[in-house]
């Protein structure tokens, strides 16, 4: 939490300062929604790292004694993602998450299917990209990645956009539910309240690209690398398994239809 503290004063210092004295903001008139799209997709060549801070960190840190090992992290706890890092080439996606339990979970998208490999497990297993046009009562879900590559920023909308700040590392927009009407960030006040929001978004102004979002007791920080240099290349047992699958897909689909 302290390193979340870090950044989140990264984010706000120059926002209350003279970096806003140049700005009338607080004038209503002058107030502006961003052009589109308020948040771009992830490129077709990319690769960033999600970081999770939980406010049960903090609890779990008070309560462990530095003369004492620390305690064991509870199951509900242990399964939630710490950081999960993210490659992208085209169609191929790679995640790899690292849980607060310390267990490393891998998964491949390719094409829209998604293909994980659980802990203790030596076979992949499959899921085919989702039909939008039949019913998923009774159907395995996955929490793949959407189209734009990011999880959980489906509420950021123009009715949502707050304003925009300058920071220390840039300016950023913010969104935050109900928008300009929930807080004004062209106000000390405004700026001030952001930190006990629970939902949150800061978008860099300038790329587009989500740069912190809090949703609850969850807070994520995005950290773009510099981008991969050529294709991915699938692990040769989950190669083979698509190529199974590929092969089964084209034989039930040459096969002669009855007539009833």
């Amino acid at each position: 939490m302290k390193r979340l503290k870090i950044i989140l004063v990264a984010v706000l210092s120059l926002s209350a300062g003279n970096g806003y004295s140049q700005q009338n903001e607080s004038d209503v008139s002058t107030f502006e929604i961003p052009s589109q799209p308020l948040v771009r997709s992830a490129p077709a060549s990319s690769q960033w790292t999600i970081t999770f801070a939980y406010q049960d960190d903090a609890k779990k840190s008070a309560v462990d004694k530095p003369s004492e090992p620390p305690k064991p992290v509870p199951e509900n706890m242990a399964v939630r993602p710490r950081t999960i890092t993210t490659t992208k080439t085209g169609e191929i996606i790679h995640e790899v998450t690292l849980t607060v339990g310390g267990d490393k979970l891998e998964n491949w998208q390719v094409h829209g299917d998604y293909y994980i490999k659980y802990p203790g497990k030596s076979f992949w297993s499959a899921y085919e990209k989702p039909d939008p046009t039949q019913p998923s009562i009774g159907t395995r879900v996955v929490m793949g990645l959407p189209d734009s590559g990011f999880r959980g920023l489906e509420w950021i909308s123009k009715d949502t956009y707050a304003g925009k700040i300058k920071s220390g590392v840039g300016e950023c927009f913010i969104f935050v539910p109900g928008g300009r009407a929930m807080v004004n960030v062209a106000e000390p006040a405004g700026q001030k309240a952001l930190e006990s929001l629970p939902t949150i978004a800061y978008i860099d102004a300038e790329t587009r690209l989500p740069m912190l979002v809090r949703a609850g007791d969850e807070t994520r920080t995005f950290k773009f690398t510099s981008p991969p240099t050529s294709n991915q290349t699938l692990p040769a047992d989950l190669a083979d398994e698509i190529k199974k699958g590929d092969e089964i897909r084209a034989k039930r689909n040459a096969a002669p239809q009855r007539e009833y």
